[in-house]
């Protein structure tokens, strides 16, 4: 969550930078965009891993467990991992679409220089989709072998 924040935050300053009329980023503003990437990158991992360690111990105890962050999960109704699917399908097309409006324009004559962070941006979108869609599926099926256990034992009478 907080690779996710300091990445919107970098994302927030790039839109009042640009609005104010910066056309060009200096090293500190390229340094910017390359951290908003790796932390959101980053952000999403460490999420994802929780929620999978999460979906262990259901396993191992035999008996569902739900922490979040501080204790208690954030989302109590539906999980927030049971979006993922939806969630990456959306990142990989929108990076995809992307990308191919920055082919067109990169093939029509625009310079490099323009169209640099547009793929760059292309490429955290998608990589953080496809990952999103990994996680969803693994998930799908940890959830899966923790409630076969737990039912199999209620229809045997043990719970």
């Amino acid at each position: 969550m907080t690779g996710g924040g300091i990445a919107g935050l970098i994302l927030l300053g790039l839109v009042v930078a640009r609005l104010s009329g910066v056309t060009e980023l200096g090293a500190w503003g390229v340094m910017a965009v390359f951290t908003a990437m790796v932390t959101a990158v980053v952000g999403v991992s460490l999420f994802a891993l929780g929620v999978t360690f999460n979906y262990m111990v259901t396993i191992f105890h035999k008996r569902p467990v739900r922490q979040g962050l501080f204790g208690q999960p954030i989302f109590k109704r539906k999980p927030l991992n049971h979006h993922f699917g939806w969630m990456g399908a959306l990142g990989v097309l929108v990076g995809l679409i992307i990308a191919v409006v920055s082919l067109a324009l990169g093939v029509s004559g625009w310079a490099i220089e323009r169209l640099w962070l547009w793929l760059l941006g292309s490429a955290m979108v998608t990589l953080i989709g496809v990952q999103l869609v990994i996680y969803w599926v693994l998930l799908r099926v940890l959830e899966e072998l923790g409630q076969r256990e737990m039912l199999t034992k209620k229809d045997m009478g043990l719970l």
